[in-house]
């Protein structure tokens, strides 16, 4: 784990706070939350999506060449919504880790 980005992992830590004795929202919720923010921020998941996104910047250069030259780009426009798919899915990770 890396220490940038600590303080969203104690604050997301903390969301999850005792109130007045009593756990606020399910301890099975509490643990996925806090589970899927050590996953955000582990170096590895940002090096993964380091890549999709340098790939992604890849495949745009290669599909605009291919459009310029009439080649067909069918195989490139369904891996754009495979890249779709992985951001909302990050997207959606750090929406529920949050809380936000």
């Amino acid at each position: 784990d890396r220490d940038e980005g600590g303080e969203d992992l104690q604050m997301g830590l903390r969301n999850s706070v005792v109130i007045e004795g009593k756990i606020s929202g399910s301890d099975r919720v509490a643990r996925a939350r806090r589970s899927v923010l050590r996953l955000l921020h582990r170096q590895s998941f940002d090096f993964a999506i380091g890549v999709v996104i340098l790939v992604n910047s890849v495949t745009i250069g290669i599909e605009q060449q291919l459009r310029l030259t009439n080649g067909d780009t069918r195989a490139l426009e369904v891996l754009e919504h495979v890249f779709l798919s992985i951001y909302t899915a990050e997207l959606i990770l750090n929406i529920f880790a949050r809380g936000k």
